[in-house]
């Protein structure tokens, strides 16, 4: 007879509710990321000088031309998933600075 196995998780986040709950979503915020990773370099934002703020800038101006347009005339991916990335990144270097 087979021993069971054990692991504890109790308390601890749900992590594949995120690809269950949004693919769609997180697949746009992955084209974003491409995008972004193609024209200047793969995680280069991390490095960005006032970057939570030039990153909520951006996020505002995504927006506004939401109001205006639904696609971003550069990359041609919908302004929602700019402003998702965008908030991504401001709360990723959120949390690194705690």
């Amino acid at each position: 007879m087979a021993k069971k196995g054990m692991k504890f998780d109790e308390g601890k986040p749900i992590a594949g509710a995120l690809l269950e709950d949004f693919p769609r979503a997180l697949k746009g915020v992955a084209e974003v990321s491409t995008f972004g990773a193609n024209k200047y370099v793969r995680g280069s934002w991390k490095g960005v000088p006032d970057a939570s703020q030039r990153y909520n800038d951006a996020l505002m101006r995504h927006l506004l031309e939401l109001n205006i347009t639904p696609t971003d005339d550069e990359s041609g991916l919908h302004h929602l998933k700019h402003i998702a990335w965008n908030a991504l990144a401001i709360l990723e270097l959120h949390e690194k600075e705690k």
